[in-house]
């Protein structure tokens, strides 16, 4: 089984783009504290790479926003990056399941009379 769940809070405002095909898609990392912290007292963070398709990836655009808290389930899928002589591997989790755990923000803007 490949599955991977987490909680964390967006590192950016999450961007709609569209492939060639023209299958929507949009990119974010989410910012995930580790439990334990270091030996020298800190707290570590990872940065979880994903992707989202269709009708989820327009609606992660449409209401997320940079620090929102967020929970992420999907696959664990790798990608090779060819860069000139070298080649690395990248990971990232293929969004199947997604949900905002804090209160939606309210709009800053309102329209005047």
């Amino acid at each position: 089984m490949n599955r991977w769940d987490g909680v964390g809070n967006l590192t950016r405002t999450p961007v709609l783009d569209e492939t060639p095909d023209g299958t929507l898609r949009t990119t974010f990392r989410v910012a995930i504290d580790r439990e334990h912290k270091s030996p020298d007292g800190q707290r570590k963070t990872d940065f979880i790479s994903c992707v989202a398709w269709g009708s989820l990836a327009t609606l992660i655009t449409t209401y997320g926003r940079k620090g929102r808290l967020v929970s992420v389930g999907g696959e664990l899928q790798s990608r090779t990056v060819v860069g000139g002589e070298h080649h690395s591997t990248a990971y990232e989790i293929r969004v199947e399941s997604f949900q905002f755990l804090d209160a939606r923000p309210r709009d800053t803007e309102r329209p005047t009379a």
